[in-house]
């Protein structure tokens, strides 16, 4: 698709690569705030960074489309959601194709139920208070994390994006909507 855009069209097309997901939630208050979709700030930070200076590529920063498909229209689905993502600012449409925030992929259940299957692999206790566990987890050697064996149910997910209170605060599927309501967000919607 990238090819066809750069060749056919008149468009700058951007690709922008991510951590995938969220990583050891550990929270299990879910009144408590606890950043852990760090494959969503990435895209903001990326995101950030093309207002600043895709007008040197000859773009326009008040013009920017996000386009995503299955789990990338999922994420760009999060970001128009998310009160972390200044509404108008960052960009103005976006393309959802074969996937959205409200797909029963998109968002991992219970997080905190696969950070207990890795602390407690790496001789961190969850009895820890959050932060304390958040701290011991990071102390351990990054080899010893990437080896634990995660159970997960079939079709589903243990790291990817999650209710943290920071980027995605409301629980799309109980709401069933796209989008914040108090966005102004243009929305082109596929199916493929």
């Amino acid at each position: 698709m990238r090819s066809y855009l750069k060749n056919c069209t008149s468009q700058i097309v951007i690709h922008i690569h991510f951590v995938h997901g969220g990583f050891l939630n550990t929270n299990t208050d879910a009144n408590q705030k606890s950043p852990s979709n760090y494959g969503l700030m990435d895209q903001i930070a990326a995101l950030h960074w093309l207002q600043e200076n895709v007008a040197y590529f000859g773009g326009d920063p008040t013009n920017v489309t996000l386009v995503g498909h299955g789990t990338g229209a999922s994420c760009v689905n999060f970001l128009m959601s998310s009160t972390a993502v200044p509404e108008g600012l960052l960009f103005h449409r976006v393309i959802l194709m074969s996937g959205s925030s409200l797909s029963p992929w998109a968002l991992v259940k219970e997080p905190s139920t696969y950070a207990r299957q890795v602390a407690q692999s790496v001789n961190c206790s969850f009895q820890l208070p959050h932060q304390i566990l958040l701290k011991c987890l990071r102390d351990r050697p990054l080899e010893s994390l990437l080896n634990v064996t995660v159970q997960v149910s079939e079709f589903n997910t243990a790291f990817g994006p999650n209710i943290d209170g920071v980027i995605i605060d409301i629980v799309l599927s109980d709401k069933m909507k796209i989008g914040n309501p108090g966005k102004n967000n243009e929305t082109l919607k596929t199916v493929s």
